[in-house]
């Protein structure tokens, strides 16, 4: 048996990105005869879909997962697109494509201050956030927070006890560091009394509010 290199095999000449959407050009050199239909890209491990197949190799775009906001749904990191051409295989890249940056940063809390007791859910927004729990860890007052769930862009953590005063939050996932917000814990309201019940009795078959 014998198998050939390509010695003039398509290249990806040029990338640029903006919110969810990459501008691409591939090289044709002719002998292999593709079209998009035969491409397909992915961006750190995101798909990447390709809105009109019959436009031309050297200017085409396709569309990353978005978010709610419109923000292209993407982890922390960066990444080179990786383009695969059924006849060919990966495209590799012109040297003068630079790697797509996606910052982990969080932009706010949805209250700066709770009590010490904890046991409160607090909600953090950002960008770049792992999508998993497992791979997410957020700190706050020098612990790792219970997370109870998790988005690209958003985050609700179950807040621990801490002593008063003024403590950091900030996000990570296992590479990157995001900044630090800052929450302040304050003394706890006492808890409530429940001094009267009306009424003390009803049947147990009827309904009533009490």
């Amino acid at each position: 048996c014998a198998y050939t290199f390509l010695t003039n095999s398509p290249q990806l000449a040029s990338a640029s990105i903006s919110g969810p959407t990459l501008t691409l050009s591939l090289t044709d050199p002719g002998a292999i005869g593709y079209t998009l239909s035969d491409v397909t890209i992915t961006l750190g491990g995101q798909p990447c879909t390709i809105g009109n197949v019959n436009s031309a190799i050297n200017n085409f775009q396709c569309t990353l997962p978005a978010n709610t906001d419109g923000t292209a749904n993407m982890g922390a990191g960066s990444y080179l697109p990786i383009v695969t051409i059924k006849q060919s295989g990966i495209a590799p890249c012109a040297n003068t494509i630079q790697a797509f940056d996606f910052p982990l940063t969080l932009t706010s809390l949805n209250m700066t201050s709770g009590g010490t007791n904890g046991g409160y859910i607090l909600q953090l927004t950002g960008v770049g956030f792992p999508s998993t729990l497992a791979s997410a860890d957020i700190q706050i007052c020098g612990q790792s927070a219970t997370i109870k769930s998790i988005t690209n862009i958003n985050a609700e953590i179950l807040v621990p006890t801490c002593a008063t005063g003024a403590t950091s939050v900030s996000i990570s996932n296992g590479v990157k560091t995001s900044n630090t917000l800052t929450f302040t814990y304050v003394a706890a309201a006492p808890p409530a009394t429940i001094y009267q019940v009306i009424p003390q009795s009803y049947n147990p078959s009827l309904k009533r509010i009490m």
